[in-house]
């Protein structure tokens, strides 16, 4: 009898019994990204304030994943998403969409958007025991395809909870998501909400509002915060990951998306513009002669704007070779 042909990884067939010699005599894996850099996969928040524009980055993260194109500036892992929006209707979703330019672009037929769960701590019909848990529906609708990203939005829609303190509650629910995540296959994420002004410690876990079971199983946290009517933010990352702790963004209203404010320091036309485009076509590594020849420029004008870009925390000056090259290298890719 042959053996059932597996769909997904979520976590089942991870080895989690080791001795001390076995870890030590085994090659582990490099961090796998969902997004470099900033998101590792695994299990994510993303909180903020409310009307703050969680939900405008979290369908921006979506449509990342399934067309493949960067995040704020940063490369992503392409996949399939199913994204829980419990509070924009896909008609809000279609407008946005739109604004962004998202029509007719390829991929997004692999993002998945549904707008009703039952709660995650709830039968579907209570009155039967037996009956499936909002859970149970989930687990199985991830388990039924090649998932890379599950995000809900939000936190508290996806419970039905009379105290959003209950750390029991809602850690059962909690702990069976955290486990599909351990496999580094598969990224799942809540959209959440920050406590309020007063009671702010700074810390993107501890701001997290309700229980702290959520800190608990969170991987990565990212904390979105922007003054009332202005459209520059900053988002910062908490991850046991991440070496980034936060970035500048600013908030486009007219495409509905979030920019990377570093993608502005450098202006089109520019020298360094032209530096980014050899870059993104020749590789992440370069030399002062070897673009000055290139791009027809003296030498020394090439030094200085490479290391006005290491100065903005684009590029990275490596260490001196035996020929007594320096080379360049870009700290992340720019759009």
């Amino acid at each position: 009898m042959t053996s059932k042909k597996k769909i997904t990884n979520l976590g089942q067939d991870r080895k989690t019994n080791w001795t001390a010699e076995e870890i030590n005599n085994t090659e582990m894996p490099d961090v796998q990204w969902l997004v470099k850099e900033i998101l590792p996969q695994g299990f994510f928040f993303l909180a903020g304030r409310p009307k703050m524009g969680k939900s405008f980055m979290t369908l921006q993260l979506c449509i990342s994943i399934v067309t493949g194109k960067p995040f704020l500036g940063y490369e992503v892992k392409q996949g399939n998403v199913l994204y829980i929006s419990l509070e924009d209707n896909v008609r809000r979703i279609k407008k946005r969409m739109a604004n962004m330019g998202m029509v007719g672009v390829k991929g997004l037929a692999n993002l998945e958007i549904v707008e009703n769960w039952t709660p995650l701590n709830t039968r579907i019909i209570p009155e039967i025991k037996k009956a499936p848990t909002g859970l149970d529906l989930l687990i199985k609708k991830l388990e039924s395809k090649n998932y890379a990203l599950c995000v809900m939005d939000t936190y508290a829609k996806s419970f039905l909870l009379k105290d959003n303190n209950d750390a029991v509650e809602a850690g059962r629910c909690l702990k069976p998501l955290y486990e599909m995540t351990r496999a580094g296959e598969f990224t799942f994420g809540f959209i959440d909400h920050n406590r309020k002004n007063n009671q702010f410690s700074g810390d993107p876990i501890d701001d997290i509002a309700g229980t702290g079971a959520k800190g608990g199983v969170a991987d990565t946290v990212w904390s979105l915060a922007r003054e009332r009517g202005k459209q520059d933010a900053k988002m910062s990352i908490a991850s046991r990951d991440t070496e980034i702790d936060f970035i500048d963004l600013q908030f486009d209203k007219d495409r509905t998306l979030w920019t990377n404010k570093t993608e502005e320091i450098v202006k089109p036309g520019t020298i360094q513009a032209k530096v980014l485009a050899h870059l993104g076509n020749n590789g992440n590594e370069i030399y002062v002669r070897k673009l000055s020849k290139t791009l027809g420029y003296d030498p020394a004008l090439i030094s200085r704007e490479l290391n006005e870009l290491v100065n903005k925390g684009i590029l990275i000056k490596g260490e001196k070779e035996s020929m007594g090259r320096v080379p360049y290298i870009l700290k992340r890719k720019i759009n």
